[in-house]
């Protein structure tokens, strides 16, 4: 489990109930090179999330939000890395909704992107395939 604490600084925020979103936890798999790689896409990281509820914000904008699960992290359409982090929507007083985004730093696992592992092929941008990493591992 995780637990975030964080204010919002809206100053039209009276408190209320806060709706919250995070990507899935990153994956474990047999080998070190499969786990705890970001997701393709903001759609994978969010399929299936446990990560997402509503909780209850105070006057001054303070709240507590327990995850059952660390953040992942993901890459976007243009191919950025996005840390981990949860997305946070509120409603203000005139029945509009306002967005905010907390960066968790402590989550991000750190050397695990597809560009730098040494398997990533720079020339053409794609994954090389078992029998490259083969051969690769055998000329180092």
């Amino acid at each position: 489990m995780y637990q975030l604490r964080g204010q919002i600084k809206n100053n039209q925020f009276t408190g209320g109930k806060i709706w919250y979103s995070a990507p899935r936890s990153a994956e474990s798999r047999d080998s070190y090179h499969g786990s705890g790689l970001p997701f393709y896409g903001k759609e994978m990281a969010f399929f299936n999330s446990l990560n997402k509820g509503t909780s209850n914000a105070s006057s001054d904008g303070t709240f507590s939000i327990n995850l059952p699960q660390v953040p992942g992290s993901y890459y976007d359409d243009c191919g950025t890395l996005i840390p981990p982090r949860i997305y946070i929507r509120y409603k203000l007083p005139d029945d509009s909704y306002a967005y905010n985004t907390f960066n968790i730093k402590n989550a991000f696992i750190e050397n695990r992107s597809v560009r730098k592992s040494r398997f990533f092929h720079p020339s053409s941008k794609w994954i090389m395939s078992q029998e490259n990493k083969l051969i690769t591992m055998g000329n180092t």
